[in-house]
């Protein structure tokens, strides 16, 4: 059986993702095992190298782990499973020094409309432990998070109680500490292992996705499937919006939903916006008064409308990052446009990528505004949601093989089909009125003719055969027999036509005449009317096609080769096939608009001939065209940054941009989209294009910046000064000289997060950017939020004023609260607490500290128990530490320990005690006053036995203890020895000791009480032989000892004389 290494080793990426997403569980469960493995091997020591506290490296590998899993069941391909689980861990370790403020929940996230004008400073006010966000009064910002979390909170309670226990404890963290949570945070919320926290979070996730997606079919989607509307009884379909699954038919549902074609996309989508709800949606930004119009105008609007028109009408732009769909317009304003406005269709992708790249999340902080809106249509509609309708767009004439470079151009009407209506767009507070048909607006965008349905499209599945249901006459695609089993689809009729478009690289497409938008990567077959027809892309490439009466195609014969099936009921589209280089940029996902976005550094796509757009770093940028014979080709004014006019290879070649940051202080700095590189350096090259970018800090500082078509830098000219070189080919930053004053505050050392932490200093300087910063103190959970403002000046909440002080200045003072500690009743050698030096043991000390969590550690090291500093300076503390701590409102915290009883009369050794505690006068029956937690009794010979105390002041160990120890339940611990004897009389010594024992005479049989582990037996001739009480009670030792030891496997251990030689 080879080992777990090498079967790591020898993973194939390819079929390691096609068995991820096998339906077979057994295989799939086979797969994740051998992820989860390769996750263990080549991140463990990763993180262990790089995190400060070794109790949080299993807690990140599992997070790698989900959410690797998670990205790759949604479409993720990557080509290089081991280099793309490092980057995954990369983007997790900056998440691990960046801290977002957060929003009250009722505020539906803000996103800004251009790159310079992009704002991630957050504020958001605390969160009682007992709720979950609650909503505000802005009946706009009511409608959109109202029914998210309504959903996720009737799943939450619908699942185990155990499992639901854990997820709402882990959402009220995340909330209330306004960051992520650690396992060891939320084990020591719950009071339970971390080990079992772990299993228990997952599991939860998984139950809260599962519950969550199948209630929103059962809401929502049973209209359009017999199925599922056969599975819910007459009381849950009266229920409506307040409908609620229960366990089993929550599990029921969602896997029928895993093959049923009409549920499919519908989960789909529920199950990435309950992802988002119970991950980045807890920290996200504030939405504009454009999307809150936005959603009121969704929930305003009867059935009949389309949901995602709602969104689509807002000009999306951009693309996000990993296997996602690319912006399918140019910027409006050139390579300055929209950075993060998204459709619904486009959140789809993204929401599946953050749990990829959680530095994701800031570079597309747009994208949860639309987040919103898409779910707020999921919940409330029967309707699909949409994707935005095609950019209008003429298509070349076929006989010119150079199609002229068109931006915007409306596209032409259809002449053989109704044109579509358009739907009002939201940003005008009243809606503009309709166009006719034949004469498009200047600035109107065409919709398909019925309502738009987004295909779930996952990259690289082979194609498969769809039908659409269009009509009454359209046979269902899989329908219930008498026994209640689901039967085939029937096969197809003659008078379908089938339109195969699996050959070109655009995710979606649509034929006039058949109902919505179609996923690429399936074979589709379309009851067509016999006429003209006409197929598009998102990018507007149009060909047109005839269906004669006897439902076979025609077309131009200039077309064939992009088209095939003349004569035939099949239409074949081929793209012609282009291959993008971009090893000459360093952004770390490219694309071609309309497609999914790589990290390929070469990717061959298959195009079809008309106008196209690059896509990097989130915006549509640097327009080329593909002509009819397949090459590429673009304007002049692009030659340099584009090559490879003329031929099927175009290359991308950024501009030489020097990022100076050692005027800085941070631990590490990036750009947008761009990958941190280690080691981290103060000055970095990076070959960029001209377009929006910001520079990013370790602790999630975003400042703006751009490049100029010529390849010199430019900013905001309030920006002059933390920024210089505009111009040039050099951006240099300045951090503004901020003092940090904590000469008062107790902790062994204190640090702002994102920094490197270095050698403890009471008044310490720092060069910082404009933005939110957190003062932080070694124990890792007490920090508190200060702002720097762009006069390089402090400033902080009211709240924080006495603890901090200097407002308004260049120097930030904290000032800890005096709180004093009394463990009299305590039995330990010393205690202190976490993240401050031990000093010489004092049962009543006073400490300086900040408002937090903090944690009374023991000397022994593993007893430790979490109290919180509020922000008046008072003591809290969990109501199942009220017996363990008294002081609760004041600014003294009394610690009384649990008298627990040791009882060692059944031992022989010479003494014993409890680790972490002094030893004393041998006393076989002592009573000790503990903490709840572990602790071991420890023999004078050195061995060691773990056991418990409760919380409520009760003993437990583990079961293979229960021989050596009685008391279980009970205040008194009970020790049982082995008796095990010894036979010197044929030693030829004198006397023996066993180590931790008084000696003994060597001329008789001796019997001691020992318990289970090491021993070590020396004779008084200097002779010394070590030897194990095993847990039955018998002895070994090792095998080069049976010359002179016997008795192995008994209770008696036999010493023979020394052999002469």
């Amino acid at each position: 059986m080879p080992s777990g290494r090498a079967q790591v080793a020898s993973t194939d990426n390819g079929d390691l993702v096609a068995r991820l997403r096998s339906t077979e569980s057994d295989v799939r469960h086979q797969a994740q095992t051998q992820l989860y493995e390769l996750c263990r091997v080549q991140l463990v020591p990763y993180f262990r190298r790089r995190l400060r506290y070794a109790s949080e490296v299993d807690d990140y590998v599992h997070e790698v782990f989900t959410g690797a899993l998670e990205t790759i069941r949604r479409g993720n391909d990557p080509q290089n499973v081991a280099a793309w689980l490092t980057g995954i861990a990369q983007n997790l370790l900056v998440k691990h020094y960046q801290q977002l403020e957060h929003r009250a929940d009722g505020e539906i996230p803000e996103q800004q409309s251009t790159p310079a004008e992009l704002s991630l400073e957050l504020d958001k006010p605390e969160l009682t432990e007992d709720e979950l966000p609650e909503l505000t009064d802005d009946l706009a910002e009511i409608l959109g998070k109202r029914e998210l979390w309504r959903t996720v909170r009737v799943a939450i309670s619908a699942i185990t109680p155990n499992l639901s226990r854990v997820m709402d404890t882990h959402i009220k963290l995340t909330l209330r500490e306004q960051r992520r949570t650690t396992t060891a945070e939320l084990a020591s919320a719950l009071d339970m292992p971390p080990d079992r926290v772990e299993r228990q979070l997952h599991r939860a996730r998984v139950a809260t996705v599962t519950a969550a997606t199948a209630l929103v079919l059962a809401r929502t989607g049973r209209n359009a499937c017999s199925i599922l509307d056969g599975m819910l009884s007459d009381e849950q379909k009266r229920a409506g919006d307040k409908l609620v699954l229960d366990v089993k038919q929550s599990k029921a549902v969602a896997k029928h939903a895993e093959t049923c074609v009409q549920c499919a996309p519908r989960a789909d989508a529920a199950g990435k916006y309950v992802l988002w709800a119970i991950g980045p949606g807890l920290i996200v930004v504030s939405d504009d008064d454009e999307r809150r119009r936005a959603v009121a105008a969704l929930f305003s609007r009867s059935d009949s409308v389309p949901v995602g028109n709602v969104v689509a009408v807002a000009e999306p732009t951009v693309v996000a990052v990993g296997r996602q769909v690319a912006g399918t317009r140019p910027p409006s304003g050139g390579a300055f446009g929209t950075l993060v406005r998204v459709s619904s269709s486009r959140v789809m992708n993204s929401v599946s990528h953050i749990a990829q790249d959680p530095m994701v999340f800031r570079a597309v902080a747009g994208t949860v505004a639309a987040v919103v809106l898409g779910v707020c249509g999921l919940l409330t509609s029967s309707t699909p949601l949409a994707p935005p309708p095609p950019i209008g767009e003429a298509a070349p004439d076929p006989a010119d093989p150079k199609p002229d470079l068109v931006v915007n151009q409306p596209a032409p009407p259809t002449t053989t089909t109704p044109g579509p209506t358009s739907v009002p767009p939201v940003r005008p507070a009243t809606p503009a009125p309709p166009s006719t048909p034949n004469t498009p607006g200047p600035q109107q965008r065409q919709a398909p003719a019925e309502t738009p349905k987004p295909a779930v499209a996952t990259p690289g599945t082979t194609p498969q055969t769809t039908t659409p249901n269009t009509g009454p006459t359209t046979p269902p695609t899989s329908q219930p027999s008498r026994n209640g089993t689901t039967t085939p689809p029937p096969p197809p009729s003659y008078e379908d036509v089938t339109v195969d478009f699996t050959d070109v690289a655009y995710s979606t497409f649509t034929v006039s005449g058949a109902d919505g938008w179609h996923n690429s990567k399936q074979v589709h077959r379309m009851r067509l009317a016999p006429g003209v027809h006409t197929l598009s892309t998102a990018l507007g490439q149009r060909f047109t096609f005839t269906v004669t009466d006897a439902r076979t195609v025609e077309y131009d014969r200039s077309l064939e080769g992009t088209l095939t099936g003349s004569g035939t009921n099949t239409l074949a589209v081929h793209g012609k096939p282009v291959t993008l280089n971009t090893a000459d940029i360093d952004y770390m996902s490219t694309g071609v608009g309309g497609t999914y976005q790589t990290a390929e550094r070469s990717h061959t796509y298959k195009l079809l001939p008309g106008n196209h757009y690059f896509v990097f770093n989130n915006q549509a940028s640097l327009r080329f065209a593909i002509t009819q014979q397949g090459n590429v080709d673009y304007a002049p004014e692009l030659a340099g940054m584009l090559t490879g006019a003329g031929t099927k290879t175009l290359a991308i070649h950024g501009k030489h941009i020097t990022i100076d940051t050692s005027g800085i202080d941070y631990a590490g700095s990036t750009l947008g989209g761009v990958a941190w590189r280690t080691p981290a350096k103060t000055q970095q090259i990076y070959r960029l294009l001209p377009g929006g970018h910001y520079l990013l800090t370790s602790n999630g500082i975003i400042t703006t910046f751009s490049i100029t078509p010529q390849g010199h830098v430019a900013y905001k000219p309030e920006l002059e000064g933390i920024f210089t070189g505009t111009g040039t080919t050099t951006l240099t930053a300045h951090g503004k000289p901020i003092t940090i004053n904590t000469a008062e505050l107790d902790y062994a050392n204190t640090s702002l997060l994102g920094l490197n932490w270095k050698t403890p200093d009471t008044n310490r300087t720092y060069r910082l950017l404009p933005g939110n910063h957190h003062l932080v103190a070694s124990n890792g959970t007490a920090t508190i939020l200060f702002t720097i403002t762009p006069q390089g000046h402090v400033t902080y909440k009211p709240e924080h004023q006495g603890t901090l002080t200097g407002t308004g200045t260049t120097t930030l003072t904290a000032h800890g609260k005096p709180i004093t500690i009394n463990t009299a009743e305590l039995d330990y050698a010393n205690t202190s607490l976490l993240g401050l030096n031990w000093t010489t043991p004092n049962t009543n000390r006073t400490y300086r500290l900040l408002p937090g969590n903090h944690h009374l550690v023991a000397s022994n090291g593993t007893a430790t128990i979490l109290f919180t500093i509020t922000p008046q300076g008072h003591v809290t503390y969990k109501p199942e530490y009220r017996t363990v701590f008294t002081g609760e409102g004041t600014t003294t915290l009394a610690v009384h320990g649990h008298p627990i009883t040791i009882n060692t009369a059944d031992l022989d050794y010479a003494n014993t005690s409890l680790l972490g505690l002094n030893w004393t006068t041998p006393n076989t029956n002592r009573t000790y006053k503990l903490l709840p937690g572990n602790h071991h009794l420890v023999t004078s010979s050195g061995i060691t036995i773990l056991f418990t105390v409760t919380p409520q002041g009760h003993l437990t160990y583990k079961p293979e203890h229960r021989t050596v120890f009685t008391g279980e339940g009970t205040t008194t611990l009970v020790v049982h020895g082995r008796p095990i004897t010894f036979d010197l009389r044929n030693s030829g010594a004198t006397g023996f000791a066993v180590t931790g024992l008084t000696g003994r005479a060597a001329n008789t049989l001796v019997t001691l009480r020992l318990v289970p582990g090491a021993h070590n037996l020396q004779l008084s001739d200097g002779r010394r032989f070590a030897f194990r009480v095993t847990e039955p009670g018998h002895v070994d030792y090792d095998r080069s000892l049976d010359a002179v030891l016997s008795g192995r496997g008994s209770s008696t251990l036999v010493v023979r004389r020394a052999r002469r030689r």
